[in-house]
């Protein structure tokens, strides 16, 4: 199948994309639950990443200026991750699942996200953020109406903290809007090791929002940590933004559950 017309759709995300070339293209998914194949990102978001060396899959990489839109909505439309086959106690390792990748200026919308994993070990710094979502933003880049749920990431550092940064989500621009960010979380641990105490710090269970990301209309809910966790719900840098969001977290550390450092401005209703 072609995939452009609904008579003659693509079976799988991974074939809809090798189809969606131009910046504007709308892929529309049908209802269903989307498990079936993996894609490697098709760009880096950290300062320092090289592409080559990121080795994590995602249920879907989004291109650049592509929308992904569920056209029956989150209640009946899923992205699935996966648990690696050799998991830690939150299911990451090096063969773990991250749900969504996108490139900049790609967005997705209507969907529910759900149980995605980062690989949690040292090395490229994009293959242990994010859980949920992986946004290397732009402007123009859109998470709108979507339930982000279960997404869990860590990360080990060299002789020091290491840090899981965005349980559910990582994003370094664009908009995170009118969605439900749920149950995700983030911990830190060193390198060949399992322990995870307050020297091993993490980031942003449900939200880490970095660059120009702006998170809007948002409930962010029971995301968390029982490590030494900033910013329980969101975690906000540089010039990101919290606005009008509902923020509720868990947690053992009696600590903020939105930690921002940098310039931003928020109207949250933390409860």
């Amino acid at each position: 199948n072609d995939g452009f017309t609904p008579e003659t759709p693509k079976r799988t995300l991974k074939g809809a994309m090798s189809a969606a070339v131009v910046a504007g293209d709308t892929v529309h998914a049908a209802k269903g639950v989307y498990r079936e194949e993996e894609m490697k990102q098709t760009d880096k978001c950290a300062a320092g990443t090289v592409l080559a060396d990121v080795i994590i899959m995602n249920r879907v990489a989004v291109p650049s200026g592509v929308t992904l839109l569920a056209d029956e909505g989150p209640e009946k439309t899923a992205i699935e991750g996966r648990s690696a086959t050799d998991p830690d106690e939150h299911g990451l390792g090096t063969d773990a699942v991250r749900c969504v990748f996108l490139a900049k200026g790609a967005s997705v919308r209507g969907f529910t996200i759900r149980n995605g994993r980062s690989r949690a070990q040292d090395g490229s710094v994009d293959d242990a953020y994010a859980g949920g979502i992986l946004g290397c933003g732009s402007a123009e880049g859109t998470v709108e109406n979507c339930i982000i749920t279960g997404g869990n990431a860590a990360a080990g550092g060299n002789g020091g903290w290491g840090r899981g940064l965005g349980g559910n989500v990582y994003m370094t621009g664009g908009r995170l809007v009118r969605c439900q960010i749920l149950n995700g979380i983030s911990v830190g641990f060193m390198v060949g090791t399992t322990v995870r105490n307050d020297d091993h710090r993490s980031c942003g269970a449900g939200v880490y929002a970095a660059g120009e990301a702006v998170v809007d209309s948002c409930l962010i809910k029971g995301n968390g940590s029982n490590t030494l966790t900033y910013g329980m719900g969101v975690y906000v840098a540089g010039n990101a933004m919290v606005a009008n969001c509902t923020v509720r977290s868990f947690g053992k550390k009696k600590l903020p559950i939105l930690y921002t450092i940098g310039k931003y401005l928020y109207t949250s209703l933390p409860c």
